[in-house]
């Protein structure tokens, strides 16, 4: 190990930095990783990059040598031609890293083995401390002393400092609370020779005492600074039972807003949780201005009621609008398909703020021989929301709001209802004579219901209601309606024609024979299709 010689001093050992917090050791091997860092090779054979000097310039170096550019050498020299190391020379292309150390030096404490550590109260030895230490050594303080005076509290012990007369406190000592470390120095001790009593009984070579006094310091007690802090709910409502965590005191409530008084500065409180509801807002947590969009704190976080800006402490409910999403679906006759749809079957909205968001809402298109009956709120399509084809769901309520629920969003479904298409069929005895007819096909006798039977005088017609669109009815003559006439046995079909016509409800006819010996044949006559008023 590399030494060096210092007078009345001893070498305590090389640090790789001028603090002394990183200790080097010489058994450590030199690689990149010990040695971090990069030797400076930015110097040029041209111009002196530290000196800025031109060709042929003389400059003094900080070692105090005069050094001269030589342009054959094309390097600088010193006086006498000794060629100046410099940062490129190839000929050490291996030198990559430099290492600097910073020895660390101690006073020698000559005629002992170390430095005493004493603590005083006043002018009263509270204690001394067994062990002795090196110059720049670490000790721990030991605990305060009781106060003298009931109003007084112990503040911490400080490090006095030997003037040559006595002990004083100096600008800049070290102060220490019990338990904590402080550094021992030699030039803060108390050098003395020891008596001809204390020699007796001293080791070999001890002759004399450096002692480190450190005093305890008292002060007026501090009485905790108090302050309160507020909770307020921002348009919320308090909820009933609430709870708040340990080491609040029991709050004083009035209105919406919580406050706790007789808190400690300085002292951490956990941050309430949702204390209070705002119907259609969920709790984000709290923040120090009324109309924060974001939570400085959250539920369980620590807060320092004093760190709260402005002179009464106020924590404000941070609330957000829950949201809604609108799904549309068409709904058909039983068993039936491709009977209309609805565009879009999502909302282009989505995620509506309740209060503040728009709905964009969906339109429904009936299919060929299908009708569009109405946007319901439920799939049974029962309570009815809406007549046109085009839908917007409405708020409600006051203030407006679309449909809000426990959670922070939720989903709401619209039902666009579809029938098949219907219209009416007339159908006129064109005989000549009066008849009886049979009128069956789809919802009457086919698909359900019952075939309608009915007595139509010749040349009057009867109208018949709920036939649909696209389908085929047969329209028969009762062969059987008089026993003096064998009738034309025949039968006509009527193909249901027309979109969305008026629907003439139908009385059931009472059947009414007519007495009639003349033969006739019958024809129908197409069906009448009634535009939608």
């Amino acid at each position: 190990m590399i030494t060096g010689i210092r007078s009345d001093y001893e070498l305590v050992g090389w640090f790789y930095d001028s603090a002394f917090t990183q200790p080097f050791s010489f058994e450590t091997h030199l690689v990149d990783s010990t040695v971090p860092d990069t030797y400076d090779k930015s110097r040029t054979s041209e111009v002196d990059d530290i000196y800025g000097l031109p060709l042929g310039e003389k400059r003094t170096d900080t070692d105090g040598k005069d050094y001269v550019w030589d342009t054959e050498a094309e390097d600088w020299l010193l006086e006498d031609g000794k060629k100046v190391p410099w940062n490129k020379d190839e000929s050490r292309f291996w030198i990559t890293r430099s290492l600097d150390l910073f020895a660390k030096w101690r006073s020698k404490i000559d005629g002992a083995k170390g430095i005493n550590v004493e603590y005083y109260n006043g002018n009263t030895l509270v204690s001394a401390d067994p062990d002795q230490y090196l110059d720049q050594a670490q000790a721990i303080a030991i605990a305060a002393p009781a106060a003298a005076n009931a109003d007084e509290e112990f503040k911490c012990w400080v490090v006095l400092h030997w003037n040559g007369t006595e002990y004083v406190e100096v600008d800049g000592a070290q102060r220490v609370l019990p338990d904590d470390g402080f550094t021992v120095l030699k030039s803060d001790s108390y050098e003395r020779a020891l008596t001809e009593e204390e020699l007796a009984t001293a080791p070999d070579g001890v002759t004399k005492k450096y002692t480190v006094r450190l005093k305890a310091v008292f002060g007026p007690i501090e009485s905790e600074t108090k302050t309160k802090l507020n909770y307020n709910g921002n348009e919320g409502e308090l909820v009933s039972g609430y709870t708040v965590p340990d080491g609040y005191p029991t709050p004083a409530v009035s209105g919406n807003v919580i406050t706790f008084e007789g808190l400690t500065i300085n002292a951490d409180y956990e941050a309430l949780g949702a204390v209070f509801a705002r119907p259609g807002y969920k709790f984000l947590g709290w923040a120090t201005a009324a109309n924060a969009t974001s939570a400085q704190f959250t539920a369980g976080q620590m807060i320092a009621p004093d760190i709260l800006d402005g002179e009464v402490n106020t924590l404000y409910a941070v609330w957000e609008e829950k949201t809604v999403s609108f799904n549309y679906v068409a709904v058909g006759p039983e068993g039936a398909t491709d009977f209309g749809s609805v565009t879009p079957e999502t909302d282009a909205n989505n995620a509506i703020k309740v209060f503040s968001g728009t709905a964009a809402g969906s339109t429904a298109s009936a299919n060929e021989g299908f009708r569009f009956v109405g946007w319901f709120s439920d799939e049974a399509c029962e309570t009815k929301v809406g007549d046109n084809t085009e839908f917007v769901p409405q708020k409600t309520g006051d203030p407006g709001h679309y449909p809000y629920g426990d959670a922070d969003t939720m989903t709401v479904t619209f039902y666009a209802k579809f029938e098949y298409d219907t219209t009416t069929l007339t159908v006129t005895n064109s005989t000549g004579h009066d008849a009886i007819f049979t009128i069956s096909g789809k919802g009457y006798g086919t698909d359900g219901g019952s075939p309608i039977v009915v007595a139509i005088p010749n040349g009057q017609s009867v109208t018949i209601a709920n036939v649909y669109v696209g389908e085929t009815y047969t329209v028969s003559e009762d062969g059987n309606w008089s026993w003096r006439y064998t009738p034309y046995s025949g039968s006509t079909n009527a193909l249901v024609a027309g979109i969305n016509p008026f629907s003439v409800p139908l009385e059931t006819p009472v059947r009414t024979y007519w007495l009639s010996g003349t033969s006739y044949y019958w024809k129908s006559k197409p069906a009448l299709a009634v535009p939608s008023n």
